[in-house]
């Protein structure tokens, strides 16, 4: 916007519409108020804050129009410097704003060019040393996007804690060339400077550096990058990112740009009061969320010992044209074993032997810059990553996301999902669910928040935190409503079902033909609530157990429920069901649930107490329906589950030989199921439960009185010491001599087998 007349499209140096006699801005470049401003003692124009107040700018639409005198340098600069012919969606009306000196908050869906927002005005600058200053939250992030830029032959630098004197030092002596007017010879200015939040806000000489920038019409535009880390409702809040609203007092006639790709209006709002824009002339430019390329799918998450093998099938299934793939997991240690799982995988089914690597903070600086450059190059088809990996990215041929264990919350998914299908090909984002992974990601939250804060700002974090994964749950556990409907819900988009169906890559709701039916549970829920009221204290696994079988040895609070509604009150077949109804109704808070880590164990278990709302909802009388798919076979009959063919039988004249198994044949390596690695694990139970279903049938002397497999319990009971002896822990307190004979009687074959009769966490 011209300050002369007011107009947009050209610069005040070169206005037409005015003759008042003000002089422009350093370089050219008008200042964004509407007085002359006053001469620093140098001779340089400061530019004074603006005083006008926030109202509507040019309308959004008026941005994207080709008036604007540099209408030809940006679509040059655009193909020259980035290989691209067009502008995608907002980038034009967003380079255009940029250009014309107004604060812009841009929501864009991750893949839609953000960076090119920031990057595209600082090229063409018409102020040759302005420099445009860029904070993002990674490190990792930063050394992608200068890399990007510098070999793009964009003079870009970055300023943090990773690099050496010497380096900062280079960095720093040419801003203070462009500050003084110039650089040496064989020197370009810096356009770009990158730096992080804690270099902007602790470094003195930074911002006496960035001063003398401004002071000389040289500090071109502030950049907030992952904007949605400013906002304590974000799910990203970092606390260094909230004091950056200070840079508008330091520095309050130079333009601001926020961007994000994952931002609910509540989070907004936060973004626009914290950095101070909200009482400024902004712009919003927010486009649609919808990625309607990427195939969203939601499937149940298999054992350990079966994850590698689901996510080499899904590559091969998404991978056939080529491309790459991300597998997020929750520890650096989950990194290390499913990569190592797929590679000795690929190794015995062909002639690969090498096509998952790990990422992860753990792992020295070069052994990641190496897998990362190696997975860019399409040598490694997929990383084993930590959710920071893929910040800012430019890969485009990402086929395949899976979430092998619960996002924190939907933003986070959203965005971690969107890293496939940059390219605008279809892509499939798949999250496995296992409703057991929540202990483990409450647990850790709430250890993370604990360290952190306190008070009432801590309850209102994990209050945030609890409300947030429970809508991840509610996502997963649904089978009628359209995951895109969900999603963009979420952030405040209206979408349909039949958008999804007509979009030609449908969620797996939308794409499966399949009948939804409806049950009501309310006299189920009536016993479940009723139940937990009179264990108090409960876990889910013990009340399913006690509430659909016959326990022989119930705990205490079995016991009470028991003396309470008699044996089994409710029927097995429904377990499915029933399990569902009490992670509904944990949403719903008629139940709550308390996640408690046991240091000397280093693994989490979740207790059922009442819950606020237990009363109100054991007042309904209306209908509690819980939705199910039946499965059903290709001549459109429901499927029945057929039980195992036991051990000794004949098929087909062949005899049933017992399956034996070992810690080897699992091919993942244990990994701990909470925040340590070596804590009692699911994959110590699974090879308890799978020798105890397999060994054969002993002849009638070695079966003792009572119906035990006496060589059965020694092999249990062998097993089991060799497992309390790596963990370091006495047997008798893990599992006492009367579970191990259970184990020999009951023979459990899953872990939810187990959990029915054994109940230590």
């Amino acid at each position: 916007e011209c300050y002369k007349c007011g107009e947009t499209g050209h610069w005040a140096n070169s206005c037409s519409n005015a003759s008042d006699g003000f002089g422009t801005h350093a370089g050219g470049r008008p200042p964004p108020v509407e007085y002359e401003a006053p001469k620093h003692a140098s001779g340089a124009i400061r530019v004074k804050p603006a005083i006008k107040p926030a109202g509507p700018g040019v309308p959004v639409s008026k941005w994207g129009k080709p008036t604007f005198s540099w209408n030809s340098i940006i679509h040059s600069a655009l193909l020259c410097k980035f290989g691209h012919r067009h502008f995608r969606s907002l980038q034009l009306s967003i380079v255009n704003a940029a250009l014309s000196n107004v604060d812009c908050f841009c929501l864009m869906a991750t893949g839609m060019g953000k960076s090119l927002c920031f990057q595209l005005p600082a090229v063409c600058e018409p102020e040759p040393l302005a420099v445009t200053l860029v904070i993002s939250p990674l490190l990792s992030l930063i050394q992608d996007q200068v890399v990007s830029l510098v070999n793009a032959g964009i003079s870009a630098a970055a300023l943090t804690s990773s690099m050496s004197q010497e380096e900062s030092a280079q960095v720093k002596d040419t801003l203070w060339q462009q500050v003084r007017g110039g650089v040496a010879d064989g020197q370009s200015p810096i356009r770009l400077l990158y730096v992080t939040p804690e270099m902007c806000l602790r470094a003195p000489s930074f911002k006496t550096l960035c001063d003398a920038l401004n002071a000389r019409g040289r500090l071109a535009r502030l950049v907030i990058d992952e904007a949605h880390c400013v906002s304590q409702w974000g799910h990203d809040f970092r606390p260094d990112y909230v004091k950056l609203s200070i840079l508008r007092e330091w520095w309050p006639s130079v333009p601001l740009m926020a961007l994000t790709a994952t931002a609910t209006v509540k989070v907004q709002s936060d973004i626009l009061v914290n950095l101070g824009m909200a009482a400024r002339n902004y712009e919003l430019f927010q486009a649609s969320y919808n990625r309607p390329n990427l195939r969203y799918s939601v499937v149940k998450k298999g054992s350990k010992a079966k994850i590698p093998g689901e996510v080499m099938k899904l590559m091969r299934e998404n991978l056939v044209s080529g491309g790459s793939a991300i597998v997020y997991c929750l520890s650096q240690a989950e990194c290390e074993a499913l990569a190592s799982a797929m590679n000795k995988l690929a190794a015995a089914d062909s002639s690969r032997t090498r096509v998952a690597m790990p990422y992860h903070a753990g792992l020295p600086a070069d052994v990641r810059e190496s897998t990362h450059n190696l997975w860019l190059k399409n040598k490694v088809r997929c990383v084993c990553a930590t959710i920071a990996f893929g910040m800012g990215i430019n890969k485009a041929d990402v086929r395949l996301v899976v979430h092998q264990t619960l996002p924190k919350t939907l933003e986070g998914y959203y965005q971690e999902s969107g890293r496939a299908g940059r390219d605008g090909k279809p892509a499939s984002c798949v999250l496995m669910y296992a409703y057991q992974d929540k202990k483990r990601l409450s647990g850790l939250l709430e250890r993370s928040l604990k360290e952190l804060l306190s008070g009432p700002q801590l309850q209102a974090r994990l209050n945030e935190s609890r409300a947030g994964l429970n809508r991840v749950i509610s996502y997963c556990e649904d089978v009628s409503v359209c995951r895109r409907v969900s999603i963009l819900a979420y952030f405040g988009e209206q979408f349909t079902k039949e958008q999804c169906k007509a979009s030609g890559n449908p969620c797996d709701i939308c794409a499966a033909d399949r009948e939804v039916k409806r049950v009501d549970m309310r006299e189920n829920v009536s016993v479940i609530l009723r139940a937990v009221q009179v264990a108090q204290s409960t876990t889910a696994s013990r009340l399913m157990a006690v509430l659909c079988t016959a326990c022989k040895s119930p705990k205490p609070d079995q016991a009470a429920i028991q003396r309470e509604f008699g044996s089994a009150p409710l029927s097995r077949k429904n377990r499915d069901l029933l399990s569902r109804v009490v992670v509904m109704l944990v949403n719903d808070r008629a139940l709550a649930e308390t996640i408690t880590y046991q240091a000397a164990f280093r693994s989490s278990y979740a207790s059922l107490t009442v819950g606020p709302r237990l009363q109100e909802v054991l007042a309904q009388t209306t209908p509690y329906w819980v939705e199910h798919v039946a499965a059903t076979s290709s001549a459109g009959k429901e499927v029945r589950k057929r039980k195992a063919t036991p051990v000794g039988s004949t098929v087909g004249g062949r005899a049933v030989a017992p399956v034996r198994y070992t810690a080897a044949d699992l091919s993942l390596d244990p990994i701990s199921d909470d925040f340590g690695d070596d804590g009692i694990n699911d994959a110590d139970l699974l090879e308890l439960d799978l020798l105890s279903s397999s060994v054969s049938q002993p002849p009638p002397a070695v079966t003792a009185a009572g119906g035990l497999d006496v060589r059965l319990f020694q092999a249990i009971s062998k097993l089991a010491d060799e497992i309390a002896t790596k963990h370091e822990l006495q047997l008798h307190r893990w599992l006492t001599e009367d579970e191990l004979v259970k184990v020999a009687q009951v023979r459990p074959a899953t872990i939810e087998e187990w959990l029915e009769f054994h109940s230590a966490p």
